[in-house]
């Protein structure tokens, strides 16, 4: 698996000593030289690592990982500490901030290969882990901490790239009288044969999440609401189509939808936006789609 490291630090001779002592074809490196260029960079790349020096002007490495471990984008990568002075006090104040390691300057190659080896392997864990906490276990979705994650994600990428991000959420009908009509493990046939009805509609970088039991969630770039909605309605079509067959005999299938657009300052509010919408769709009848702000 290939991983990024990026090397954030104003002298561009560290730069080059780095990329001299950590290039192979399985690690990228990219450089930022400055506080604010490397939080951008942190936040658009998701590198595997960061080697982040501590004395720079304006900005200085502290600052830096504050800011890097209170965005929900970033918070999760692993910072190792470049410094020329590490005392213990430093140490245990970079520490105490989330970084997890230090490298003194000047470096002996083998020391940071090894340093950067370690936090090369704990990413690789934590992704292991985060995997099977943000997946759905039925499904194999995305779960809730799925959605959750991939929110902040889709927010800036909304910003950076021009489009609107639509959030679809969608809750089927009648589902406690199936639940009452039904042994758990058709209903749970159910459940898979709809998360994958979903999954074959929507686009590949779409992402598809089981919000909860009968709950599901989908975010992705749109150009205005007039394409949210007609994705949507094209869902709510294909779910109708026709009865799912079962051990019990055939079930038909329908669900309410709410839908919502980010709008500036593109922040989490979407969400509760939709679930709105989706609520005011159930109390309608169901089985059909509500806009954010409007009725549809």
């Amino acid at each position: 698996m290939r991983q990024e490291v990026l090397i954030i630090d104003d002298d561009p001779a560290i730069h080059n000593l780095v990329a001299a002592h950590l290039s192979s074809p399985l690690t990228e490196l990219s450089s930022a030289f400055d506080g604010n260029a490397g939080l951008a960079m942190a936040a658009e790349r998701n590198p595997s690592i960061i080697l982040l020096d501590i004395d720079m002007p304006r900005m200085d490495g502290h600052e830096v990982c504050r800011q890097l471990k209170v965005s929900p984008s970033t918070r999760s990568i692993p910072i190792v500490f470049l410094t020329a002075a590490a005392s213990t006090t430093q140490k245990i104040v970079g520490l105490g901030m989330g970084a997890v390691d230090y490298v003194t300057k000047p470096f002996d190659p083998l020391e940071l290969r090894a340093r950067a080896g370690a936090a090369l392997r704990l990413r690789q864990d934590m992704d292991s882990l985060a995997s099977r906490a943000l997946t759905d276990e039925l499904t194999g979705l995305y779960s809730r901490k799925g959605f959750e994650r991939h929110l902040y994600t889709e927010l800036a990428r909304a910003r950076r790239s021009g489009f609107q991000l639509a959030c679809i959420f969608l809750e089927l009908d009648q589902f406690e009288a199936m639940k009452n009509q039904l042994n758990r493990r058709v209903i749970d046939e159910l459940l898979i044969h709809v998360a994958a009805d979903l999954e074959k509609m929507c686009r590949r970088e779409d992402v598809v999440c089981r919000y909860s039991e009968d709950r599901f969630a989908i975010l992705g770039m749109s150009q205005d609401a007039g394409c949210a909605i007609e994705a949507a309605e094209r869902l709510r079509l294909r779910l109708k189509a026709w009865p799912i067959v079962h051990a019990m005999g055939a079930t038909r299938i329908t669900a309410s939808f709410g839908v919502a657009l980010a709008h500036f300052p593109f922040d989490a509010s979407i969400v509760a936006e939709a679930e709105e919408a989706l609520n005011r769709a159930k109390q309608i009848g169901g089985n059909r789609v509500e806009m954010a702000g409007g009725s549809n």
